[in-house]
């Protein structure tokens, strides 16, 4: 797109470096001028960016929050959503990498992770999926599958199968409810 920058800035807000993840941040004349009467989204989506030298005025930039990373010849990978990673015993942690591995169990059809507060961790790692044959799988050996691909901090401390995961109305899977089941199911931690 003519007159727009793609940039990806880490959490100081400095860019990555080829193969560092940070958030994608895009620039330039086509970036929007925000949420119309909506002060703490637009605080939130919308920073100053000083791009000139002395005497300029910084300009305003988007924040997309998708996770990412630039290759050397500059094609962008995407890692997952800000708005999605679990922060767990100080680390962040991105359900696309749990939900990846889950899917090479046999036999999971779907999987949906995703983080509850939990006030000794800051937030429990949990897993909801399905089966093709709607049966239930043994949680000792799909762990067991999990930690062979995983780092132990990234393992799920809930699990539950569902015939089928709970869709919003556009037919994405709808967290909100399954955050409020595993409540009712495993308890808040809050």
């Amino acid at each position: 797109m003519p007159e727009v920058e793609i940039l990806v800035l880490n959490d100081q807000g400095f860019q990555c470096k080829p193969g560092e993840m940070g958030e994608l941040i895009h620039r330039g004349a086509f970036v929007t001028y925000g949420y119309l009467n909506n002060e703490s989204l637009n605080e939130a989506k919308f920073i100053r960016f000083q791009t000139g030298g002395p005497g300029c005025l910084p300009e305003t930039a988007v924040r997309s929050g998708d996770i990412v990373s630039l290759d050397e010849e500059g094609y962008i990978y995407i890692h997952g959503r800000l708005d999605m990673q679990i922060k767990c015993n100080g680390y962040r942690i991105s359900p696309d990498e749990i939900e990846e591995v889950a899917l090479s169990f046999n036999p999971i059809s779907q999987a949906a992770v995703f983080g509850r507060k939990d006030k000794v961790t800051g937030q429990s790692i949990n897993l909801a999926y399905t089966t093709y044959g709607n049966q239930d799988v043994k949680q000792s050996a799909l762990k067991r599958h999990l930690i062979s691909d995983l780092p132990n901090y990234t393992i799920p401390r809930y699990i539950k199968h569902y015939k089928s995961l709970p869709l919003t109305p556009s037919g994405k899977v709808d967290y909100q409810t399954l955050k409020a089941d595993f409540g009712n199911e495993f308890g808040s931690n809050d």
